[in-house]
């Protein structure tokens, strides 16, 4: 029986590629989806269980990775995804995609789903978002060796 975490990878270019293929090296269940299906397909004999739409994708993920071109995509994307994630899933948004997309983000998550966890790793935004204190961000994020809490939240939401 695998023990590790379902993964799905959304965006499956020269990052997200490489993602998915250490996952599925790690033994990671892994599925992915990309617009253009094609970038994905080299990775099916590895296992990768490429699906035609995001929804698909994410359905049966523990961890969500998204590593799309830019902010529109990511916004489109997500949007489509929210009701096919996971209770309690875990979104970890890696593509650059700005301060005020990543706000909107969130913004529409804690409205939408505050039972997904959301952890980013762009350093421009979470700096910023860092310095303003408009959100607390994941210890891990950040470099700091302490215990992640359990999503991002606004201070006056923090326990």
């Amino acid at each position: 029986m695998n023990q590790r975490s379902a993964v799905a990878v959304l965006g499956l270019g020269a990052m997200g590629h490489a993602f998915a293929a250490n996952l599925l090296k790690n033994g990671f269940v892994t599925s992915g989806w990309n617009r253009t299906s094609a970038r994905g397909e080299d990775l099916q004999s590895a296992g990768l269980r490429l699906a035609e739409m995001p929804e698909q994708a994410v359905k049966e993920a523990d961890v969500v990775i998204s590593m799309l071109a830019n902010a529109e995509i990511t916004e489109e994307v997500l949007q489509k995804t929210l009701s096919s994630l996971k209770q309690g899933a875990i979104l970890v948004q890696m593509g650059t995609i700005g301060v005020e997309a990543t706000e909107k983000l969130l913004a529409t998550l804690h409205e939408k789903r505050p039972d997904v966890i959301f952890w980013m790793r762009p350093f421009r935004a979470l700096k910023h978002l860092q310095k303003t204190r408009k959100y607390w961000c994941w210890p891990a994020a950040t470099g700091r060796k302490r215990r992640p809490s359990s999503r991002f939240l606004p201070p006056s939401q923090k326990a």
